[in-house]
C-alpha cells in the first residue's frame, strides 16, 4: 500500500486498541478494492474522546471505526445519530460526511449474519444474552427483528440490563426478562436456552475466563462468543467439550466490518479475503 500526499484515512478509535485486527482487515480491503486509503488505530483515553472526535473533522478523516470503552460515550459529540444506532444508544462507525459526523451502528446486524453463515436461524429461539453494553444493545435489537422466542439479559451491574429491557420495551411482541448474574439464576434459564451469546471482555485475551455452569444447557443449544482474540475463549473450549455447537467471534468481526466499509466507501469489500487476513493474524499468533 502506497501513502501519499492525498491517501485517504481510516481507523478505529478505542482503549485499548493495540490488539485489534481491524487495521489489518481493512487495508487488506482497501488495497483489493483500489481505494487511496488507509485504516489505523487510534488509542484514545475517555477523558480525550471528545477531542479525538473533533480530530475527525479538524484532520478530515473519512470515518472511524468506535470499540470498548466510547461506543455509548461519543453519541454526544456527534451531529446525527441513525439508523440501529439511534434506537440502541451505541454507536461503532462514524461517517465524515463533509464535515458532518454521523453515527451507525454495525455491530447487532454484523452479529446476525455471522449467525445466518453458521445455519442458526434466530426465529422461534430462547436467546440468553450475557452483558448489557454497547454491543450487547445492537445484538439484542437485531434479534428482536428477527421474531426470537425470548430473550433474557444477564449483566454483572443489574440495572444496566434493566435499562437496556427498559430500551426495546414495547418494540416488538418477545418475552423479555432480566436475571442476575449469578450461577443459580443463570443455570435456570439456561435449561431452556437454544443461545447462549457472550458480548463481554471476560475471556478475551489478558482477562478473566468467563465460567457458567453450561451443562444446563439443553441438547442442540448453540453457545456464542463475539470475543475473537483468542478463537476459542474458555467459555468455548468448555462448550466443544460438552458437545454444543459453538461460534466464535470472527464473524461478527467480518461482517460488521464489512458494513462499515461499504458506509465509507460506498463499495462492497471481499468478505472472504477480509476472513482469511483475520484467520491467518490469528493462527500465527497462536504459534
Amino acid at each position: 500500500m502506497e501513502i501519499r500526499g492525498d491517501t485517504g484515512v481510516l481507523g478505529i478509535f478505542g482503549h485499548p486498541v493495540s490488539h485489534s485486527l481491524s487495521p489489518l482487515m481493512q487495508n487488506a480491503a482497501l488495497e483489493a478494492c483500489g481505494l487511496n486509503m488507509v485504516y489505523l488505530a487510534f488509542d484514545v483515553d475517555r477523558e480525550e474522546l471528545c477531542n479525538a472526535v473533533r480530530a475527525i473533522r479538524a484532520l478530515k478523516l473519512i470515518g472511524v471505526n468506535v470499540t470498548i470503552p466510547h461506543k455509548e460515550g461519543v453519541i454526544k459529540y456527534l451531529d446525527e445519530v441513525v439508523g440501529d444506532a439511534l434506537i440502541c444508544g451505541s454507536v461503532n462507525t462514524i461517517l465524515n460526511d463533509k464535515g458532518r459526523l454521523r453515527g451507525f451502528s454495525t455491530d447487532g446486524e454484523g452479529y446476525v449474519r455471522s449467525l445466518a453463515e453458521e445455519g442458526v436461524d434466530l426465529e422461534g429461539k430462547r436467546v440468553l444474552v450475557l452483558g448489557a453494553g454497547g454491543a450487547a444493545k445492537g445484538i439484542v435489537l437485531a434479534i428482536l427483528k428477527r421474531r426470537p422466542r425470548s430473550i433474557t439479559i444477564s449483566n454483572r451491574t443489574p440495572e444496566r440490563a434493566e435499562d437496556l429491557l427498559k430500551r426495546f420495551e414495547g418494540m416488538e411482541r418477545v418475552k423479555m426478562e432480566a436475571i442476575p448474574f449469578d450461577h443459580e439464576a443463570l443455570a435456570g434459564v439456561m435449561k431452556r436456552t437454544d443461545l447462549l451469546i457472550n458480548t463481554t471482555p471476560l475471556g478475551m485475551e489478558g482477562r478473566e475466563p468467563l465460567r457458567l455452569p453450561l451443562h444446563h444447557l439443553p441438547e442442540g443449544a448453540v453457545v456464542s462468543d463475539i470475543v475473537y482474540k483468542p478463537v476459542k475463549t474458555p467459555l468455548l473450549k468448555e462448550a466443544e467439550g460438552l458437545g454444543y455447537k459453538t461460534i466464535d467471534g470472527v464473524g461478527m468481526l467480518v461482517e460488521q466490518g464489512a458494513m462499515s466499509f461499504e458506509i465509507w466507501t460506498g463499495i462492497r469489500p471481499p468478505k472472504g479475503l477480509m476472513r482469511d487476513v483475520v484467520i491467518k493474524a490469528l493462527s500465527e499468533l497462536d504459534t
